[in-house]
């Protein structure tokens, strides 16, 4: 009881500090909403009738960095429903109001709700944990704000993740953690096993991955080459959309994968033959 008392406050003093409405959330509420000024945030914020009320409150109140480096080291096991519950109380009775700040530094506040809690919470994903010995890795490897940025992705990833995966990641923190990028090359790690996570054989997974990255490189080669010959009858009969991707992103998750193989599997990955298409 006593560690959720502790959780409670610290949760109360970060939802203190406020939350940042950054630059890409308000062009999305102006494009959305047609509105940008604090007074219309406000005004829809703390009318509970308005319709796109609910949908304000899920695009602002979510944990940021900030938030995630403040709690997350105290979540060192489930909390329960009812715990949660207990938390959630305990917070909106010790604390009036939540400030936001937008991107101008303009700082607004509006009274706490419950509602506002709620999907607040529905975000810290606090009745999830992960394993001991995966853990205690990530603490002897990983910088603290590396530890707590990757701890609660892990934790709200946990639904599709198993042993074997979990056996991956103590791998990649363990031989990887002089490479001082270890956050691109996790968040590379985990959506390939993300998108194949169906496959239990995992270098298989980053084989698919690669193969598709270098599959979109050479088509991308193909439409521009196309466009080049100017045979744009061509690109819409095969109803070929002109591709704008990063390339740059691409070689960088290419090269990932590559370092991935030598340093995890300890082996090249590999691509599938050129029959394979997606």
């Amino acid at each position: 009881m006593q560690e959720n008392q502790t959780l409670a406050e610290i949760i109360k003093k970060a939802i203190s500090k406020g939350f940042i409405i950054d630059k890409n959330t308000i062009e999305f509420i102006e494009d959305s909403l047609g509105i940008s000024q604090p007074e219309d945030i406000k005004q829809i914020l703390t009318d509970k009738e308005h319709p796109e009320r609910y949908m304000l409150i899920r695009l602002i109140f979510y944990p940021d960095k900030h938030f995630i480096l403040t709690i997350e080291p105290h979540l060192n096991k489930p909390i329960t429903e009812q715990e949660q519950e207990k938390i959630k109380a305990y917070v909106v009775s010790n604390l009036d109001r939540v400030k936001m700040t937008l991107p101008n530094n303009t700082v607004f506040s509006i009274p706490l709700s419950k509602d506002i809690i709620d999907t607040l919470f529905d975000k810290l994903y606090l009745d999830r944990s992960l394993p001991k010995d995966l853990i205690s890795v990530m603490k002897e490897n990983l910088g603290y704000d590396e530890f707590c940025l990757i701890k609660f992705r892990l934790r709200k990833e946990s639904c599709w993740l198993n042993k074997n995966k979990y056996e991956f990641f103590k791998q990649l923190f363990i031989n990887l953690k002089d490479f001082g990028r270890i956050l691109p090359i996790f968040n590379t790690a985990l959506n390939t096993l993300y998108e194949f996570k169906d496959s239990d054989d995992l270098y298989m997974c980053f084989v698919y991955k690669k193969t598709h990255l270098i599959l979109s490189l050479k088509k991308a080669a193909d439409i521009e080459k196309m466009l080049k010959e100017n045979v744009i009858e061509k690109v819409i009969m095969q109803k070929q959309a002109v591709l704008t991707i990063d390339k740059d992103k691409i070689f960088e998750d290419l090269r990932t994968i590559d370092l991935i193989g030598e340093k995890v599997f300890k082996k090249p990955v590999g691509i599938l033959d050129n029959t394979y298409t997606f």
